[in-house]
């Protein structure tokens, strides 16, 4: 093969073959690289299945913890509560029918509020009042609407589980024995919301031999009284002329006067049957407010958690409360929608 190469080629191809050579041991006697071993896969985790949401007890109202008190029934806040919708069974008048009514809760550090919706025709707020003919006086027919709502104070037997009924005795109420007591939160549509209020009583065992009812008010000014003269034929105290009415329509104690001139009326005109008194002491606890409004009335009822007094329920937000609910539709004591079911206030967080 080299034979007739030149000596020049004979060179250039000896250096070649010498390079190549140099090369090659550069190569094979270079630093070994350090091998990295392949990435381990981290253990694959126990899959923790979540915590599973404890369902509330059924007919249970359960409070919502809030950071301040709802300004209204439209307050934000509310849309947060979980609403309960409970049946209410009618009686007397109101027997065979029945009214599905719905509430929500909400709490503070220091106050518990309870929200209440359901349907009503038509507002109700006559309460007998009087109308004059132009000849002589009498009283509308009509009544008002109610929602009342009773708790324990001091156990009372079978409460628990049939509410207001284990207290009901025809056309009174009082427990069965005098260690029990409860709480009545009574709010009216006439004599109590346009002062901002529900009416708050106490229930004791009835005083047979007296024949007294066992249902009583909380110590305090409020209530009604009413407006007739000794004869009862006609209204005795009028508003006012120098006064502009609290609540237009109602008869406030404080903003009344003797009427001395029946010939100043003319036909139509009406005055209220009930004269109505500011709420004070234990009986002013519960703030009230109820709009009816497109056929419901919606309903907010504000109280402490712990008033205090001992003629009432004071909340403690680590127990539940069984409670009952009365509505009354332009009627009187025995014609309401009571409650069907046992229903319990608990406090969330």
């Amino acid at each position: 093969m080299t034979r007739g190469m030149t000596a020049n080629a004979k060179l250039y191809l000896l250096l070649a073959l010498a390079l190549v050579a140099a090369l090659g041991v550069v190569t094979a006697c270079g630093p070994t690289p350090t091998p990295v071993p392949p990435t381990k896969p981290p253990p694959t985790a126990t899959p923790v299945p979540p915590t599973p949401t404890k369902a509330p007890e059924p007919n249970t109202l359960v409070a919502l913890k809030a950071l301040a008190a709802p300004k209204d029934a439209a307050d934000a806040a509310w849309a947060k509560a979980t609403p309960l919708t409970f049946k209410a069974n009618g009686i007397g008048s109101l027997s065979g029918k029945s009214l599905d009514v719905t509430a929500k809760a909400l709490y503070t550090e220091g106050d518990v509020y309870l929200l209440f919706a359901w349907k009503d025709a038509q507002a109700s707020l006559v309460k007998g009042a009087w109308r004059f003919d132009g000849t002589k006086w009498a009283k509308q027919k009509g009544d008002e609407d109610r929602l009342a709502i009773m708790w324990e104070v001091a156990p009372i037997a079978n409460f628990a589980a049939q509410g207001c009924a284990a207290t009901c005795h025809g056309k009174t109420m009082g427990t069965n024995a005098a260690a029990e007591k409860g709480d009545l939160w009574h709010w009216k549509s006439y004599r109590s919301n346009p002062l901002g209020f529900a009416d708050d009583g106490y229930i004791v065992q009835d005083d047979t031999a007296k024949g007294e009812t066992g249902r009583k008010s909380d110590p305090g000014g409020g209530g009604d009284s009413k407006n007739e003269t000794k004869e009862k034929d006609k209204p005795a105290l009028m508003q006012d002329p120098a006064k502009a009415p609290t609540a237009k329509g109602f008869l406030l104690k404080d903003e009344a006067v003797e009427i001395k001139d029946y010939k100043a009326f003319k036909a139509g005109d009406v005055v209220p049957f009930r004269i109505l008194t500011r709420p004070s002491g234990s009986r002013g606890d519960i703030k009230a407010v109820g709009v009816w409004q497109d056929g419901t009335w919606t309903l907010l009822l504000g109280r402490k958690l712990k008033t205090g007094n001992d003629d009432d329920v004071q909340f403690d937000p680590a127990k539940s409360y069984p409670f009952s609910v009365a509505v009354y539709d332009d009627s009187g004591d025995e014609n309401k929608y009571v409650s069907t079911a046992a229903l319990k206030l608990s406090f969330g967080k």
